[in-house]
C-alpha cells in the first residue's frame, strides 16, 4: 500500500511543484523526467519481491518517458498520471490478494 500513497502523494505534488516553479525553471524536460523517475524509484523499492509489480511499473515508467520525449507534459503536470496509477496499483494489489486468498481457501 505505500506504492498507492507514493504515487498519490506525487499526484497532489505535482501540480503545485509546477506552478511554484513555472518561469524558474530552465529545462522543464529535465524536471519532469527527475520527477518521474524519483516516483518510481520510490516505487521499485518497495515491489521488490513482486516481479509482476515491477514488470507493470517498468512499463508504466516507459509511458511517462515516452510521454516527456513527445514534449505531452500536460498530463504529468497536472498530477492525472500519477493518480492514474495510484488507482492501478490499488486495483492490482486487490485483484492479486483476491486471487490469492482464492487459492488458499
Amino acid at each position: 500500500m505505500i506504492l498507492v500513497s507514493d504515487f498519490t502523494a506525487f499526484a497532489f505534488l505535482s501540480p503545485i511543484y509546477w506552478k511554484l516553479l513555472q518561469g524558474k525553471l530552465s529545462n522543464a524536460r529535465a524536471f519532469l523526467t527527475t520527477w518521474v523517475t524519483a516516483a518510481f524509484y520510490i516505487a521499485y523499492v518497495y515491489s521488490l519481491p513482486r516481479l509482476s509489480m515491477i514488470l507493470l511499473l517498468a512499463t508504466f515508467n516507459a509511458v511517462a518517458y515516452w510521454l516527456i520525449a513527445l514534449g505531452r507534459y500536460n498530463s504529468i503536470k497536472n498530477g492525472l498520471f500519477f493518480a492514474l496509477l495510484a488507482v492501478l496499483v490499488l486495483t492490482y494489489y486487490l485483484v492479486s490478494s483476491h486471487l490469492i486468498l482464492d487459492l488458499n481457501a
